[in-house]
């Protein structure tokens, strides 16, 4: 990064009072100079789902964020973190006197909340030379966020209140086991049992209320996934296409339906993939394939990447996943076709052409030999009303 950006993120975040941390590929600078991204926002931004389309906003604990993805001049990946922007109703003082950024207090008003968006909007323009696109609604609403913690408390409040609160814990509780024992007849039963006993609201409309907890059970998942040694870029790629897919839902039952299928995906993500117990040159193996699911991969590829020659890699793999490199690359393919038959409209031939199989025909004799159906009777099995668009 040339001296002139530094000087320029230098005087803004000092005229602002806001920090934001950039990530190169090699290093994370923090502006102002002094301050110090903590250890979760710093791998959280370095290890993540790049996305040049959009600009992320979220709050933690009362502190708000944005960030985005661009390019630098030398046409490299550049990850932007702008934040934290503490919000004084939302923030407990512990929090303030735990965190090692300076973080500057503001009354929740839409005054204030729009200048944090101004300044995000200013970082953007500088490196992506391009408008902000629309901020959500919780940063642009007359409702404060004092008035949004209020309903969250009083949510909180409501459930302490009712019968059903302790059987909603002990539920959750019971869920992320069988989650983790892999047991899915039993995610099945529990599934069944959430619309009687969690009762929260967390919009006045019934739908939405539904939808925003899947993304809270997607979360949960997703966590319990890293932690069993999941990479975290499959983790969140699954997480993403989930939480992207809830647009295309239309009815509670749709929602109950998202929940069983989401849940056995991870299932399966976690048990058919534990990478924590293999050899560094193996992870190694799995992560490449992972991360170039949707490009077409070959051993010299693999080769190439690990720095080993493809005998021995193939010998290698072999022994500890007890299949062959191709065997495997072949199920991962279909594994990700699975998602793109549930939670798209794309055609046979899309998904095909999408993850690099040869022809149509080729990914049916694939997908069949796997999974035992064809991908048109594994669409109409689970019946998730996407239309195919052959």
């Amino acid at each position: 990064m040339d001296s002139s950006l530094k000087f320029l993120l230098e005087e803004l975040a000092l005229k602002y009072t806001i920090p934001l941390s950039l990530y190169d590929g090699k290093k994370v600078l923090t502006f102002p100079q002094g301050e110090t991204c903590p250890k979760d926002l710093q791998a959280a931004l370095i290890d993540h789902i790049i996305d040049f389309d959009v600009v992320d906003y979220f709050h933690i604990d009362g502190l708000i964020y944005s960030s985005f993805d661009c390019h630098n001049r030398n046409k490299n990946t550049l990850s932007v973190l702008i934040g934290p922007y503490a919000v004084q109703d939302l923030i407990e003082t512990a929090v303030l006197s735990d965190t090692q950024f300076s973080i500057p207090i503001f009354n929740s008003n839409l005054l204030q909340r729009k200048e944090f968006t101004s300044f995000t909007g200013i970082i953007h323009n500088l490196l992506k030379h391009s408008a902000l696109p629309p901020t959500p609604d919780w940063l642009n609403s007359d409702e404060t966020l004092h008035e949004i913690y209020q309903l969250s408390k009083s949510n909180v409040e409501s459930r302490r209140e009712s019968d059903s609160f302790e059987d909603s814990v002990e539920l959750e509780k019971r869920f992320l086991d069988a989650v983790r024992r892999n047991k899915p007849s039993r995610v099945e039963w529990i599934i069944s049992k959430v619309s009687s006993t969690y009762s929260a609201q967390l919009s006045m409309n019934s739908l939405e209320n539904v939808k925003y907890k899947c993304v809270g059970i997607i979360t949960l998942l997703t966590r319990i996934s890293i932690n069993s040694g999941i990479s975290a870029i499959r983790a969140y790629s699954l997480s993403d296409s989930l939480i992207k897919s809830l647009d295309q839902i239309f009815n509670l039952q749709d929602c109950l339906r998202f929940i069983k299928e989401a849940s056995f995906m991870f299932i399966e993500l976690i048990h058919h993939f534990p990478y924590s117990q293999k050899s560094d040159l193996v992870k190694k193996i799995l992560f490449f394939i992972d991360s170039n699911i949707y490009n077409r991969i070959t051993i010299d590829d693999i080769s190439q990447f690990t720095g080993r020659h493809k005998t021995h890699i193939s010998s290698e793999f072999k022994k500890e996943m007890n299949q062959t490199i191709h065997n495997y690359i072949n199920k991962k393919k279909v594994f990700e076709a699975k998602h793109l038959l549930l939670l798209s409209d794309q055609s046979y031939k899309e998904i095909s052409t999408t993850l690099q199989f040869s022809s149509q025909s080729h990914f049916s004799h694939v997908f069949k030999k796997i999974e035992g159906i064809s991908p048109a009777q594994y669409r109409l099995k689970n019946n998730l009303n996407f239309m195919a668009i052959e």
